[in-house]
C-alpha cells in the first residue's frame, strides 16, 4: 500500500488491513516533510496543492478490471470497514503548519511569493 492517500495500516495477530486515515482540515501527517516535495535550491512554496485528476476512475480503467477487485467487506474485520473513496478529494498542505509540527522555525526559510 503506496500513495500520498494517508493509509493507515493495522496489523494484529488474526489480521492485516489498510483504510484510510481520519484527518481533519489542513492536517498532514507529521512524517511528512514539505522540504522533500520541492527541488534542492527552489524556495519552498507557501502551500502546496495537489492536483485534481482530470479524468475520474471510470474513464481511466477498463470496466472487467474493476470486476474482479474483491469486496472489502470481506476481508476487513467486523467493525473497522469504511468505504474506500473513490474520487480525489482537493488536497491542499500548508507549509508553514507543517515545519512547525516537526519543530522547525518556517521562517528560517524563503517562501516562493
Amino acid at each position: 500500500m503506496f500513495g500520498l492517500d494517508l493509509k493507515v495500516i493495522n496489523v494484529t495477530k488474526g489480521a492485516i488491513w489498510a483504510r484510510e486515515a481520519v484527518i481533519g482540515g489542513e492536517a498532514a501527517p507529521a512524517s511528512m516533510d514539505p522540504r522533500a516535495m520541492v527541488k534542492p535550491g527552489e524556495p519552498l512554496p507557501e502551500e502546496i496543492v495537489f492536483p485534481t485528476p482530470r479524468l475520474p476512475r471510470e474513464k481511466q480503467q477498463e470496466q472487467f478490471l474493476r470486476d474482479l477487485e474483491i469486496d472489502p467487506k470481506l476481508y476487513y474485520p467486523p467493525g473497522v470497514y469504511r468505504k474506500p473513496r473513490v474520487k480525489w478529494p482537493g488536497v491542499k498542505l500548508d507549509v508553514r503548519k507543517m515545519l512547525k509540527a516537526k519543530g522547525i522555525d518556517p521562517d528560517d526559510y524563503k517562501f516562493k511569493k
